[in-house]
């Protein structure tokens, strides 16, 4: 209808096509023909391949399924390192609760702890590369797409370590004194990485915001 009323070129809203699944747009222009018959063209464009092609960035989207097979595969090893490190702790806390001595060291379960804070550590790793980098669409223009995953790969680190030092400081309570200034080291490493990291989001956001408002400045000053 508009296309008809104003008899120009007229764009629609966003839409998910549904031959392509992808986030598309449509120009519509009416065609005058000498009898009564109305006529229109209409072309539709992918925004997605559209945006590589204005940014440059065609090769680099080309070779994007290569790249999520590439993680796909790191992904899955990943995931059969967690399962190697369950069947450990499974093996273990069978052991553990079948072989009852009351001579043994009572530090014992805490080798099974380790095992299981590896894994969710692995766990969280696999899990970040798959959403980051497989399921989830990046956009490399924003420095907001890397500060995303950084943050969520320290923030894994940050829990394994601090799971770890507080094992140690347990360690260290139970009478091997040797482990008290290695926990301590690990929590200073942990307050150390936690104060970098919120200094890292706030200025990163600090800096995308005022990058954002320049773009804006030179649109209105054209």
């Amino acid at each position: 209808m508009n296309a008809k009323a104003s008899n120009r070129v007229c764009f629609t809203d966003p839409y998910i096509s549904i031959a392509t699944n992808h986030l598309c747009i449509s120009a519509i222009k009416e065609l005058k023909k000498p009898i009564n018959n109305q006529h229109y063209l209409v072309v539709d464009v992918s925004l997605t391949q559209l945006i590589e092609f204005v940014m440059g960035d065609t090769a680099r989207a080309n070779m994007s399924p290569y790249f999520k097979a590439g993680y796909g595969i790191i992904v899955a090893c990943l995931f059969c390192l967690v399962l190697f490190l369950l069947n450990i702790v499974f093996s273990d806390i069978y052991a553990l609760l079948t072989h009852v001595d009351t001579s043994s060291d009572p530090l014992e379960p805490f080798s099974i702890i380790i095992y299981i804070t590896l894994a969710l550590a692995v766990f969280d790793l696999g899990k970040t590369i798959l959403e980051e980098e497989i399921l989830m669409h990046k956009d490399i223009f924003r420095h907001s797409s890397t500060r995303r995953t950084i943050t969520r790969f320290i923030s894994t680190v940050l829990i394994a370590i601090s799971i770890e030092a507080l094992l140690t400081m347990f360690k260290a309570a139970l009478g091997q004194s040797e482990y008290l200034m290695p926990a301590i080291a690990m929590m200073l490493a942990v307050v150390g990485l936690l104060i970098a990291l919120a200094i890292y989001v706030y200025l990163g956001a600090k800096a995308e915001t005022l990058l954002m408002r320049a773009r804006l400045k030179q649109k209105s000053s054209k």
